[in-house]
Parts: structure tokens; sequence; C-alpha cells
């Protein structure tokens, strides 16, 4: 069986249109959603005042939001909740989606939990750092073989594969060791390479799937060629991408037709240029300008309403002649 082979070709060319998508949708009650490309664990003072100012937006406006996040993390839930809960940068009503996660939750639940390799570590060396959480594993050459990390409360978070002393696999597992990501890398040559002094060959992704609680793989990505295939709950292909972000788009887009909803998001954002040039997102998308307001170029985009820092209350003048234009407070203020 040839996954990649030559066809016979749908009519669109690139793409399989099946069932199975109907539940890549979010229940939600909410009308505005803010979009952030991610939450780190240790938030940089510059992204918290951005997120204050959309905070303080929205309360003043009596508005209740929603935060999507497009980054791909184990914990992406956890984060926000402590953020919203314990530090309360977000406000309280405040819901949360994130691709990813929604992705994983779609399995039943019932996959096994991370075996740690266990027959490989019968042939192994076990070592450990005094206070790390990481266990490394050797071979009779004293050459790692396995690394198994773990978090704070002792469970499973990574397995790393190598062989030669070189990455070879890593598969990442969920709260309940349930496996999330598994990467497949190889030595493939540095079409980049520069310079004599840089390697020839260099440890590059060959293969990347995310799965779902049941072990069933929702995203099968080869990023050498650019092939990314979002998968239905059984494992079936039923859509192609060239990258990871063109999926979380498409996700987008198909949560935000059709409905009434409006979607903040930063014009610096890595999906912002793709969603600004749909048709169908215009009447939900309201760009948000925090820095470099730049008046020619926001005159080009057809969005009808902008939230834009008061520090560009000049460009905002200018705007105001064809558009809705609010004005927000600056980020600047609340750096400590």
């Amino acid at each position: 069986m040839n996954f990649f082979g030559k066809k016979q070709e749908s009519p669109s060319g690139d793409e399989v249109i099946a069932d199975g998508t109907n539940d890549l949708r979010f229940d939600d009650a909410k009308s505005d959603y803010l979009y952030l490309d991610l939450l780190p664990e240790e938030m940089p003072d510059e992204q918290w005042a951005k997120i204050k100012v959309m905070m303080n937006f929205f309360k003043t406006n009596h508005h209740s939001p929603a935060v999507i996040t497009g980054d791909l993390e184990l914990d992406a839930t956890a984060r926000f909740l402590n953020y919203r809960d314990k530090k309360q940068l977000f406000l309280a009503p405040t819901s949360y989606h994130n691709f990813y996660d929604e992705l994983h939750h779609r399995g039943s639940g019932i996959s096994p939990q991370a075996n740690l390799a266990s027959q490989l570590q019968a042939h192994l060396t076990a070592k450990t750092v005094p206070g790390s959480k990481n266990t490394r594993y050797m071979d009779a050459e004293n050459q790692v073989v396995l690394k198994i990390e773990r978090d704070r409360k002792k469970r499973v978070r990574q397995i790393s594969y190598f062989k030669d002393g070189r990455l070879t696999r890593e598969d990442q597992y969920d709260d309940h060791e349930r496996l999330f990501v598994s990467d497949y890398y190889a030595q493939m040559p540095n079409l980049q390479r520069m310079t004599l002094t840089e390697p020839l060959f260099q440890t590059t992704s060959i293969q990347g799937l995310i799965l779902n609680r049941s072990g069933v793989a929702v995203v099968n990505g080869l990023p050498l060629t650019q092939q990314y295939w979002l998968n239905n709950s059984a494992g079936e292909p039923i859509k192609l991408f060239t990258d990871m972000n063109e999926i979380l788009v498409w996700w987008l887009v198909n949560n935000f037709v059709h409905t009434d909803r409006k979607l903040y998001v930063d014009v610096s954002s890595e999906i912002f240029p793709a969603l600004v040039q749909l048709p169908e997102m215009q009447s939900h998308l309201i760009p948000i300008v925090h820095d470099g307001a730049d008046a020619e170029a926001l005159q080009t985009m057809s969005t009808s309403v902008f939230l834009i820092s008061q520090q560009f209350s000049s460009v905002a003048k200018q705007l105001r002649q064809s558009r809705d234009v609010k004005v927000i407070e600056s980020w600047y203020q609340f750096m400590s």
C-alpha cells in the first residue's frame, strides 16, 4: 500500500473532503475571542502587558472573552488556568481553546500509558543526575540510548530514543501518560551548509504525529515534503496542508464562518497575514495594533474594525475616516 503514491485526484486536486470535521468545532457561547500565538511557562513582561491591555478593553466594554492559542504544548490548558485563576491575568469568566489539545481529547482515553520502553531498559544502565527528574539509559559503550523525562509529580513527560548518540525518536505524553506527540528524526544532508566548518549532515524531523487519547494519529506531518494530513477520528486522512499554521487557520475559519463571533488578533501574530487575506474572515477579524502602526498598510486591509494603541493617535485619526477605530491603552504603562 503506497500511502502517498500517485492516485486519481479529487476534483480539488489537493484534498479529500469527507465526514469527520464536525467534531473539530468547539461549542462555546462566547462572541469575543482573543487569539494568542502561545502562552509560555515564563511569560515575558511585554506579552503580559499586552494581554492586560486586552483584558481591560474587554472589561470596560462589558465583554466576556474566550482565549484561543495555537501553541503545541502538552500543558497548554494547565498554563492558561494558572494564568487565569492563580495569577489573575485573564478575567474570571474567560474560557479557553487550544486546537492541539482539543484534537488530543477527541479520543476515548483508552490508549495504554507510557510503557517506559521497559524491554530496552533491561539491557541498559540507568544514570541519573542528582536533583534531576530525568534518567538516561546507557549501552555497554556508555552511549545514551534512552532518556526519560518526568515532571514534578514524577509523571513521564517525554521519552527520547538515540542511535549512535543521535536522536531518532521523541515521544511526548499527556498528564495521564498517554502518548500525545511522536517525532521521528534522521540524519539528512544540510542543504543550507554555508562553510566547510558546518556539519554536512544534520538531525532533521522526517515525520511527526499528533495522537488522540485513543492512540489514533489525528495529524500526520511530513516536514521534508511539506505534507501535513489532518485525519478524522478513525485516523483516515481528510485534508492536506503545507504546514501546521495552515491547519490552524483552517480550524479558525471553520469555527467562525456562519457565526457572529469576533476574533481579536495582533497584526504581529504568525497567522495574521493568512487570516487577513481570507474574504470569509473579514467580518469576523479585528486586528490589534500594539506596535509599529503603518497607516498605509492598515488601509489596504478589508477589515472594518481596528484596535489601535493610544500611542498611534495620528494613525487612528486617519483610519477613522473610513473605519471603526477603537483606541486601546499602550502596553508600555503596564511594564514593571
